[in-house]
């Protein structure tokens, strides 16, 4: 289970990826063509985000590297955006979810991942529009659903918006048997 702060992390990354990919354009744009710039920013991007997942240093430095390579080798495989995107996206899903520890754990991250990437990618695909600041909006949009993995994560299974925790109705009762015995008034 992750805390909310992955799910700002996820924001964050998205806000920065997005907001940095004007300045990437420019500096990048220039020597190898918007197309690629844009690649070589969301690698960057994607191995950052993934790092930052991590708690331990020496995990977060592998996980990070991983993404960094696996995204190089999408961006010299896939011959242009829409490829490099479902290739990124994939590079993510790997790097984020990792190996799962149970059977039922496996299915249930294979799901989440497959609704929130390919959600993600469709709110890019929704979301872009030429030039950089379009391409900023679906760079954003890809991020912002993204951190729905984070919130399904950081809810324990089972929970409901309304359901009682399970501490408070526990001291519900306790109050409830000393009222009865008229130790506490």
């Amino acid at each position: 289970m992750r805390s909310d702060t992955s799910v700002k992390r996820t924001l964050v990354a998205a806000l920065l990826a997005a907001g940095l990919w004007p300045a990437s354009a420019l500096l990048l744009g220039p020597a190898l063509g918007l197309t690629n710039a844009l690649g070589v920013h969301l690698v960057g991007a994607l191995a950052l985000h993934v790092a930052t997942l991590e708690a331990h240093a020496t995990r977060r430095f592998a996980r990070g590297l991983a993404a960094l390579l696996l995204g190089a080798c999408v961006l010299a495989l896939a011959p242009a955006m829409p490829e490099r995107g479902i290739g990124l996206a994939l590079v993510l899903g790997l790097c984020r979810s990792g190996a799962s520890r149970s059977p039922g754990a496996a299915g249930r991250a294979l799901a989440l991942e497959a609704v929130t990437l390919l959600g993600g990618l469709l709110a890019a695909r929704a979301a872009a529009a030429p030039g950089l600041a379009g391409t900023a909006l679906a760079v954003f949009a890809f991020g912002l659903v993204q951190t729905l993995h984070d919130l399904v994560l950081a809810t324990p299974r089972g929970a409901h918006p309304g359901a009682v925790d399970p501490f408070d109705a526990a001291r519900t009762q306790l109050d409830a048997l000393l009222r009865e015995e008229g130790r506490v008034r």
